[in-house]
């Protein structure tokens, strides 16, 4: 399982139309994540060893190429801007926490944390920011994820 997934992410990252769109491209991540996911809980009734070797795959393919760090704060981004509009708060921390698993993966999060942030300034002070919840919540996530 571990080198298929490894070679379906290499695909992924290969292919020129899907990281065309930052956006697009964290979803197919997301979705690729969760239905790999929903194999390890199912088929294999949650092994650790199968989970461990999950996390190293999207470990090994999210690191080969820094602009995933980059396609993550994008997605975020957008989402924060427009995404969670209607949404209700349990919708919204389910995104995120989606979003985290994501940043649990990468090496480079000094270069996302940099993207981040200049993406925040930008939604703070245009006010094009959907969710004052939302943005604490995220902010929230970081921190306990990798501190101050």
């Amino acid at each position: 399982m571990q080198r298929h997934l490894e070679s379906v992410g290499g695909q992924l990252l290969a292919d020129s139309t899907a990281t065309k769109d930052p956006v697009d491209f964290v979803r197919k991540l997301l979705e690729l994540r969760a239905h790999y996911q929903r194999i390890v809980s199912d088929a294999f009734h949650g092994s650790r060893e199968m989970d461990r070797a999950m996390r190293d795959s999207f470990e090994k393919f999210l690191n080969v190429d820094h602009r995933c760090a980059q396609f993550l704060s994008l997605y975020v981004d957008a989402e924060l801007r427009t995404g969670f509009r209607g949404r209700t708060s349990d919708e919204i921390d389910h995104a995120l926490n989606c979003v985290i698993l994501l940043f649990r993966y990468l090496r480079d999060k000094d270069v996302f944390e940099t993207f981040y942030k200049q993406h925040l300034q930008k939604r703070l002070l245009g006010g094009r920011s959907a969710s004052d919840e939302a943005e604490r919540m995220m902010i929230a996530k970081l921190k306990s994820e990798c501190g101050y």
